[in-house]
């Protein structure tokens, strides 16, 4: 015969009973100075379980941002790459002067890089197109520069305006 719950009445492998005090029970749940205890734990569980929830989709919504604003620096290198000194009469070259544009501008880079954004604000990204070798002819670099910020919902817990800061850089040598 197997053991059954120690609080149990009933006898074990041993022979033993183990008893409760008559009037009370082995699990105490009600009682003095316990009414509505369970209503206040659930909420406070449930607040905690609510700002790990929110946090957890803050957090991947900046991890998004955060890759795609890696993509569009990383595909705006590419871009300015094929658009060297060298690119015309195919394309337009680009460069060498250093570029700054937000994709809501109406600018050759913003116009190629809009789509891109899908649902995103475009007016959110500024892109930056820097020649650190001072032309844009082949195997000189081209550095792209994307600024944005994520807001969060739980940014107004702490301090600061609530938004994530993200930037990101790519470096790439011009091919034409």
């Amino acid at each position: 015969m197997l053991p059954h719950h120690r609080f149990s009445n009933r006898p074990t492998r041993s022979g033993t009973r183990c008893t409760v005090a008559p009037g009370r029970s082995a699990f105490p749940v009600t009682g003095p100075g316990r009414n509505g205890a369970a209503t206040v734990e659930t909420a406070l569980l449930l607040l905690v379980w609510l700002l790990l929830l929110i946090g957890t989709l803050d957090l991947s919504l900046v991890l998004f941002r955060h890759t795609f604003t890696h993509h569009l620096a990383t595909t705006a290198a590419r871009l300015a790459a094929v658009h060297g000194a060298n690119a015309a009469p195919q394309a337009t070259p680009w460069g060498p002067m250093t570029v700054q544009v937000t994709l809501s501008d109406t600018h050759p880079v913003a116009d190629l890089l809009r789509p891109l954004t899908g649902g995103l604000s475009p007016a959110d990204f500024l892109i930056r197109l820097e020649w650190p070798d001072g032309g844009n002819t082949f195997d000189q670099r081209v550095r792209v520069t994307v600024i944005t910020s994520q807001a969060t919902a739980l940014g107004s817990l702490f301090p600061g305006n609530g938004s994530v800061p993200l930037q990101a850089t790519s470096l790439a040598r011009i091919t034409y």
